[in-house]
């Protein structure tokens, strides 16, 4: 039986809970106003229909269900929708610890019944949603990693002409975020922290100093970019050592004095501008990310 025609089916049945409807074509789909005004439905194919709700998120996005008819009954879902604005807040909605204090509220993302339900079953979906995406309210406040801060203040106690987070354009058209510009002579030097030593946050964090200084050949050469490597008791490998100092020069925050001078206008010929580091020199026999 196709949706939306007919006795019985879901636009009749949604009607019925809150009033007459009609029919209004948008781009060859049949739209139709139910439960009460500001409600309407969308075919999507033989057993699925977006049903679109008066209802907001706490940011003012409109709120959306998805309804999918199984024979006699139907099944509703938000597509994982509430759960991936919470993740793009900056909650972690993986871990074990928000997973049990939303146990309630998550059992009733699994809404299903008979057809003759469909606008009950909307109801009790849309406050659900409503309710996880109110979560919003424990995201943690945004601040850059501690290793960063300290990195921000070590170049801001040495020049007062420090610019944080620079968004910085590359040959290929690609924006890059870095950690700061630091101006103590003529040319301003870019600079990246990166943290994490032999983990996959620091492969992560070596391959983005790696294309976007490599990106940024046009406007900055090695000489005046500069990526500085957290004290990690796990070390640093050398061959991602050897990856930075191609396209910059490569500081280590366990041993400042070559970056000292660096900043204040040396360049020395080889661009590795420390000359210890028990993780990375005493243990170069593995290579492997943790």
């Amino acid at each position: 039986m196709p949706v939306l025609t007919g006795p019985g089916s879901f636009s009749s049945i949604l009607a019925e809970k809150g009033g007459s409807y009609g029919p209004v074509r948008r781009g060859g789909c049949a739209v139709y106003s139910h439960l009460q005004e500001g409600f309407d439905c969308r075919t999507l194919d033989e057993s699925r229909i977006l049903v679109g709700t008066p209802y907001t998120y706490v940011d003012g996005d409109g709120l959306d269900v998805m309804v999918m008819r199984e024979g006699d009954r139907v099944v509703l879902s938000d597509y994982g929708t509430s759960l991936g604005r919470l993740e793009l807040a900056g909650l972690n909605v993986d871990s074990q610890s928000f997973r049990q204090r939303i146990a309630p509220v998550l059992r009733a993302f699994r809404v299903e019944g008979p057809v003759s339900s469909t606008g009950d079953c909307i109801l009790r979906l849309v406050g659900a949603m409503r309710e996880v995406d109110a979560l919003q309210v424990l995201r943690p406040e945004p601040r850059p990693p501690r290793f960063e801060a300290r990195l921000l203040s070590y170049l801001k106690a040495k020049s007062e002409e420090v610019i944080a987070h620079p968004l910085v354009s590359g040959q290929s058209g690609t924006e890059y975020r870095l950690t700061a510009s630091y101006s103590a002579n003529a040319t301003p030097v870019y600079v990246q922290a990166i943290g994490g030593g032999r983990s996959e946050t620091g492969l992560r964090g070596v391959n983005y100093a790696f294309r976007a200084f490599s990106d940024i050949n046009g406007t900055r050469t090695a000489r005046h970019k500069l990526a500085v490597l957290a004290d990690d008791s796990r070390g640093w490998r050398q061959t991602d050592v050897n990856l930075l100092t191609t396209v910059a020069y490569v500081a280590g925050w366990w041993d400042r004095t070559l970056m000292d001078a660096y900043l204040a206008g040396e360049a020395p010929e080889d661009r590795r501008l420390f000359k210890f580091q028990p993780g990375l020199d005493s243990n170069t026999s593995s290579d492997s990310v943790e």
